[in-house]
């Protein structure tokens, strides 16, 4: 088969108490005036398109044609949206593109686990402070001080904790604080807090489409959707460097342009929107002080170059689920590795 695929510190000894509550009564702030303008309905329930919830085989390629499948939103849990073995997301295909094998073994196998992350939890926590703010204290909390648990005294402080916030998760100190200086640079910066907070705004609403060449079932869940200005947003936290040079080199590595590209398909699908009169903007969080926050937006020939790697991916999926063959093209042969194209034009 000849496939050619690419393969700030917190406070030391100062955060008592007195100034847990203090951030949480700021995030509490901020989710009074978030909660009074977004309109998030997480009600439950097929909003006119998704899967009719029929039994699934135990083995099944995600993208195939399945009965009940509806091009529109789809507005489900959390877990019942990561879980689903019907469609393909963009985080599904960007495991593709680093190894067939491994998207064969997490997806279809399901032999292949990820763990969480402490990374991915902080993340978590950040975009629920900025976009579902009423849950964020539901959900999290923060480490008590002075709780390592290296020593017997840190374990039972640690242990304290989890008793009293059963089901929660708990954010290490430097976590808290960083999701806390973001939030405040958030709530100071009137350009992003009008795109997180305008009336209208949908949040954390998936929906499902299906590609036109490969027919393919697909699905992608926006961060936040302004139908009233045609806007998709995307919240990046944890990032290095939010400066727009080191952000464009790791939304390339990251795949953030195809991303963009594939939840602007979705969204022009599901709501029957011409693709183009759709604007993609990604709002890039540093996880140190200052914790600057910047806004971004793909140009042409960036998102052309997106479209054309989702093209070519998806047709090589379909190729690995007809013919069962999900060997990486570039472990049988000597690969050309090219050098990355934001460095040619110096």
């Amino acid at each position: 088969m000849a496939r050619t695929r690419k393969g700030t510190k917190p406070p030391t000894g100062s955060a008592g108490p007195e100034s847990e509550q203090a951030i949480a009564g700021m995030v509490a702030g901020l989710a009074g005036s978030m909660a009074t303008a977004i309109t998030n309905d997480l009600s439950g329930g097929v909003v006119g398109g998704g899967l009719d919830g029929a039994p699934i085989p135990e083995l099944v390629m995600p993208g195939q044609p399945t009965p009940g499948f509806k091009i529109g939103p789809w507005d489900v849990p959390d877990d019942v949206y990561h879980n689903d073995r019907r469609t393909i997301s963009h985080s599904m295909m960007k495991t593709f593109w680093q190894s067939p094998t491994r998207y064969c073994e997490q997806y279809i196998q399901r032999s292949l686990v990820q763990p969480t992350t402490k990374a991915l939890d902080t993340g978590t926590a950040l975009h629920m402070a900025l976009l579902e703010p009423e849950k964020f204290l539901e959900s999290f909390v923060c480490r008590p001080e002075n709780s390592p648990r290296n020593t017997a005294a840190g374990k039972e402080r640690y242990a304290q904790c989890q008793a009293e916030n059963p089901g929660k998760i708990i954010l290490d100190r430097e976590d808290w604080f960083t999701v806390d200086g973001v939030a405040q640079t958030v709530a100071g910066n009137k350009t992003i807090r009008d795109l997180l907070t305008c009336k209208g705004g949908i949040n954390e609403r998936a929906c499902c489409w299906i590609d036109p060449e490969n027919r393919l079932q697909l699905r992608g869940k926006q961060d936040r959707w302004l139908p009233d200005g045609l806007v998709i947003i995307d919240l990046k936290s944890m990032l290095d460097d939010p400066s727009p040079e080191a952000f464009g080199k790791v939304a390339y590595n990251l795949s953030y342009y195809t991303q963009a590209v594939w939840y602007t398909e979705g969204i022009s699908q599901a709501y029957d929107i011409d693709p183009a009169k759709i604007e993609f903007l990604v709002i890039a969080a540093g996880k140190k002080p200052p914790y600057e926050v910047g806004i971004y937006r793909f140009d042409k020939d960036y998102l052309e170059l997106g479209a054309d790697k989702i093209r070519k991916g998806r047709l090589e999926l379909a190729e690995c689920m007809g013919t069962k063959d999900w060997a990486p093209g570039w472990s049988s042969a000597p690969y050309t590795v090219q050098q990355p194209f934001w460095t040619r034009r110096r």
